[in-house]
């Protein structure tokens, strides 16, 4: 019997536990995650034990695997003791450590592909530039088992790091490892598109996500694991006056994923039949009491009318209480906002060359309920255009928090607050969507250091 163990919390989060030591993955708790996701079903525990674990124990580490807010949760982690032990990848840019700095934590090691021994867990961080600079996959290895945490990374692992994760899995006794993907959408696409009808929406949502679920479970096979957890998609998204972004998600709990998608199952890999609050002893899962009786879809609507009741969607961005906005300093601003990340796209790619195509394309942002329009083409600057690449339509009140630094540009994207047209409608243009994340952190850094330096 392994003396590893996994317990399944939430989300992205799963705390692997070997003898005596512990190490956590991406707690997350009730901080809004672009703006308006939050977690469903809430984490199994409170997090005041996880915060308790690590005033009660030297051997207790966590890992973040990327600075995305339902993974690194900077509400959450001041609770933490301050002399716990950070890991994550080796980033290019400093944005993870800065953040978990901020957060009082000093601690903190980075993670090359060669690999790092923290206490039993020998762990490797594979940064994959080529798909995005800002997230990464880790293997955790502890003498008996072995834990693939790929968070949101279910894009197809190249050969090189296949190669060293399974020459991992062959130093442990056989079948004793697990491989976590994300099994679920994970940007407004396609739900706040209005290029498309309802019917429509529904099927690519769909193929979306059977491309997910099927190229994690062929990333399993690939480096020769049979154990497959579904992770990292169980959220809600609270936007108002939206409530189909709810009533449309998808829950990714493997009976829904093995009925709705059993075409894209693959030979080989078992998914767990595992929820939050779950364990797996790298022999069989071991259900949660409440879990034996829950049907989960009740779940994930009770935990909606949970929310509700203590009013805690009203932490989203478009539940807030905001003040009226001045349009002609609106679109005086966005144009400044968008003639430097036009500046900035341009440094970056002569840094390293990261999506050149997106030259020549045109962004154009809609101030919501009115004409005005603003376009970037990159690498001209601003324009008048009739047409456009794509297109981002945007309350007037959520766009000023934009610009003012206080919520991120991936807030309109990936958090479905705003709404988006593309042109043409079939034309992913991931381009765009890299550098909006890109941007977004550096952008609300700057102006939280220029409001700074303005108080002092």
């Amino acid at each position: 019997m392994s003396d590893t163990k996994l317990f399944f919390l939430s989300h992205a989060c799963v705390l692997i536990r070997y003898k005596e030591h512990l190490l956590l993955t991406d707690p997350w708790y009730l901080q809004p995650a672009f703006g308006s996701w939050l977690p469903n079903p809430p984490p199994i525990i409170h997090p005041s034990y996880l915060t308790a674990l690590s005033r009660s124990t030297n051997n207790f580490t966590i890992l973040i695997s990327h600075g995305h807010d339902d993974h690194l949760d900077d509400e959450l982690l001041p609770l933490f003791n301050p002399a716990t032990n950070f890991v994550t990848a080796n980033f290019k840019a400093p944005s993870v450590l800065n953040r978990i700095k901020k957060s009082g934590f000093f601690n903190i090691f980075t993670i090359p592909p060669e690999g790092f021994q923290q206490g039993p867990f020998f762990i490797r961080g594979f940064v994959d530039p080529n798909i995005s600079h800002d997230d990464a996959v880790y293997s955790i290895r502890t003498p008996d088992s072995l834990v693939v945490h790929a968070n949101d990374c279910w894009n197809e692992l190249d050969d090189s790091k296949a190669e060293l994760i399974r020459t991992d899995v062959m130093k442990i006794p056989k079948g004793n490892t697990i491989y976590m993907s994300q099994t679920n959408s994970a940007s407004g696409y396609p739900l706040n598109y209005q290029n498309y009808g309802l019917e429509e929406k529904r099927e690519l949502l769909r193929k979306k996500i059977a491309k997910m679920i099927q190229t994690g479970l062929n990333n399993a096979k690939k480096v020769g694991i049979k154990n497959f957890l579904s992770y990292a998609g169980y959220t809600s998204t609270f936007v108002a006056d939206k409530s189909e972004y709810i009533q449309e998600s998808f829950l990714p709990t493997p009976r829904n994923i093995k009925k709705t998608f059993s075409n894209y199952m693959v030979d080989g890999v078992e998914i767990l039949d595992m929820v939050p609050g779950d364990i797996f002893d790298f022999n069989v899962v071991h259900k949660n009491i409440v879990n034996e009786f829950i049907d989960s879809k009740a779940l994930f609507f009770s935990t909606i009318d949970y929310y509700k009741h203590y009013n805690l969607h009203l932490k989203c961005d478009t539940f807030r209480d905001l003040p009226d906005v001045d349009l002609i300093k609106l679109k005086n601003d966005l144009q400044k906002f968008l003639i430097d990340f036009d500046v900035w796209v341009r440094r970056r790619l002569e840094k390293d060359g990261f999506h050149p195509e997106i030259m020549g394309k045109i962004l154009s942002f809609q101030i919501a309920d009115t004409e005005i329009i603003v376009s970037i083409k990159f690498g001209t600057g601003i324009i008048k255009a009739t047409n456009y690449n794509k297109k981002i339509i945007v309350n007037p009140k959520i766009l000023r928090l934009v610009l003012d630094g206080k919520i991120l540009l991936e807030n309109l994207t990936t958090g479905y607050e705003a709404e988006i047209s593309r042109n043409p409608s079939d034309v992913y243009n991931r381009d765009f969507i890299m550098y909006i994340v890109m941007y977004s952190y550096v952008y609300k850094r700057n102006m939280e250091k220029a409001d700074l330096k303005m108080w002092n």
